[in-house]
């Protein structure tokens, strides 16, 4: 069983890697802050950073390369 992760990004280092993100993981949800939470993208809702915690993940990939901002 894969494990559960939030990927935190949807841009382009997401998009490149989309594919072999699902593959290798169960993605139960996203997190990115030009995308409101109320959104569903492939069947999957957005989480705020405060809703983070209410989530049932076993890790967050973070897909941004502005990590640090």
């Amino acid at each position: 069983m894969n494990e559960r992760i939030l990927v935190w990004g949807l841009g382009n280092e997401f998009k490149k890697n989309k594919i072999f993100i699902e593959e290798q993981y169960e993605v139960i949800g996203y997190v990115d802050s030009k995308i409101q939470k109320t959104q569903i993208i492939d069947g999957k809702y957005f989480y705020s950073v405060e809703d983070i915690k209410k989530s049932n993940y076993e890790k967050i990939l973070i897909c941004s390369m502005k990590w640090k901002d």
